[in-house]
């Protein structure tokens, strides 16, 4: 994780590497937190800008943002998760987790490119045990590099 320090109050935060709960977390990412709708909101509105400006859309290690996903990797108080104590004294219940984050991600990702930038394909990189499950869940067959269907 990264520690943020605020020279004015010197408060700190600490970030999280991103993570898809397999190994160990990636270095060169932060984790955002998608249980806030603002920070939906904001990625959506980024996806949306740059649906505007290419055809075609690849995501990386897309999974992660899967409803299961989120939860094996912490933000609920159970796992590998319940082991890091700044994530589990945050843990929710899943009746919490459920009404932070209703719908899937990508779906409301599909859904929003298909009537602002219905040209668009997106494609979603899946890998590990997360094939299966989200790619189902969203609408498409299992492939290393699915589709993103409606």
């Amino acid at each position: 994780m990264f520690k943020r320090v605020d020279r004015e109050t010197g408060s700190a935060r600490y970030i999280y590497h991103g993570n898809d709960g397999t190994s160990f977390p990636w270095d060169d990412t932060a984790q955002l937190d998608y249980l806030k709708p603002e920070v939906r909101e904001a990625v959506i509105q980024t996806i949306l800008h740059v649906a505007h400006k290419f055809p075609i859309i690849r995501f990386d290690a897309a999974m992660t943002l899967a409803k299961s996903i989120s939860i094996d990797c912490g933000s609920l108080n159970r796992g590998p998760a319940a082991l890091i104590p700044s994530r589990s004294e945050h843990g929710l219940t899943r009746a919490q987790f459920d009404s932070l984050m209703p719908v899937e991600f990508w779906r409301e990702v599909v859904d929003r490119v298909a009537v602002q930038a219905p040209d668009t394909l997106l494609l979603a990189k899946l890998s590990g045990c997360s094939k299966g499950i989200s790619s189902v869940r969203w609408g498409c067959t299992a492939s290393t590099t699915a589709p993103l269907c409606t």
